[in-house]
């Protein structure tokens, strides 16, 4: 995985339609919403992607086979937003556990967070 890191606003979206374009590989977004945007902008870049789809379509497809074996994610942040929201303390512990130590080259004891299930609103 490559991650393409640049402030809002320079074209990180630019560069994965241009990215599906040449490789063939659906963009996965938050929202319908962003659906919609991605193929507009691709329309007006003249880019032929296939079928953008939604983080929410990933998870059902997951469970019955899923057409999409590699996607193109704008807006990771968004999808680890939903993984603090869904999944069970363990398995965000356990995801995070090997996160931290690999990034800090640290066993992580304690750590906070104001995400989780029993915070949303």
């Amino acid at each position: 995985m490559t991650i393409i890191s640049k402030p809002r606003g320079c074209g990180k979206t630019h560069q994965l339609i241009m990215l599906s374009d040449a490789m063939q590989i659906p963009i996965a977004v938050e929202t319908t919403h962003e659906v919609h945007n991605i193929i507009e902008k691709a329309k007006k870049l003249k880019c032929n992607i296939p079928d953008p789809v939604t983080i929410t379509h990933l998870k059902t497809c997951k469970r019955g086979g899923s057409t999409c074996k590699k996607v193109l994610l704008d807006n990771m942040e968004c999808v680890f937003r939903d993984i603090m929201r869904n999944l069970d303390k363990e398995e965000v512990v356990f995801t995070l556990y090997a996160l931290l130590r690999n990034y800090l080259n640290a066993d992580v004891a304690f750590a906070t967070t104001s995400a989780g299930k029993e915070n949303d609103q």
